[in-house]
């Protein structure tokens, strides 16, 4: 998935303050948040490739600016002890990236667990989405939730019917943090307080894609994800 978010994540890196932050950032920068192994290799000239493409970029004052064929798309970004994290643009969700081939204790811990040292499985991480459209259309409804690799989690919905009287539309959203205890999944949510959901890992019937089954409700991966 070539998307300008992931040049935008080597720009970002590049994109630093002062001669020591770039020559510290100058390599090799990879992420798993959206289901495989994303690699960008910035330079310390403003340019870099990004899954095969050809960038440029330029960061000031937390925005990063990306430029692919022409389309530029800016970023928010912030560093970390890992690595960076960046948000915003064409971006369905947060990425965080980390120096290529790292392994340091700290990082390990922080892609195991959450903020509140619980432990999270990183085989979950990306966008699930649910989708139901009755047979005459006049009603559908459509839920993602966005699992994100330091624990936190975003979820979105829509609702909308038809009928004689006219029609009606809903939407919904909300955020929290999530941690796995056996064969649930326990969540932490902003607007609904702590609950849990019996978890199953299943791949669709027909196409094989991978699916996480919340309380018997299937959600399926939005990004290209190997089977289970």
């Amino acid at each position: 998935m070539k998307t300008l978010f992931a040049c935008a994540f080597c720009f970002y890196f590049t994109a630093t303050f002062s001669q020591t932050d770039r020559e510290k950032f100058v390599g090799r920068w990879v992420s798993s948040d959206t289901g495989y192994e994303m690699e960008c290799n910035f330079k310390a000239d403003g340019s870099g490739v990004v899954d095969g493409d050809v960038v440029k970029w330029s960061a000031s004052g937390g925005k990063l600016t990306v430029e692919l064929d022409g389309d530029k798309q800016v970023y928010n970004y912030t560093f970390n002890a890992n690595g960076f994290r960046v948000s915003g643009g064409d971006l369905e969700m947060p990425l965080n990236f980390r120096k290529a081939g790292s392994n340091n204790a700290s990082a390990q811990n922080n892609q195991n667990s959450n903020a509140g040292g619980k432990k999270v499985d990183q085989s979950l991480v990306g966008k699930w989405c649910y989708v139901n459209v009755t047979s005459n259309y006049s009603s559908s409804a459509e839920e993602c939730i966005t699992i994100n690799s330091n624990g936190t989690y975003e979820y979105y919905s829509e609702r909308s019917t038809s009928g004689s009287n006219g029609s009606t539309a809903s939407q919904n959203s909300d955020t929290g943090t999530w941690w796995i205890e056996g064969n649930r999944v326990y969540y932490r949510s902003q607007s609904q307080g702590e609950g849990s959901y019996e978890l199953v890992k299943q791949n669709h019937p027909k196409t094989g894609d991978p699916m996480i089954v919340l309380d018997g409700t299937a959600y399926v991966t939005y990004y290209k994800k190997s089977p289970w």
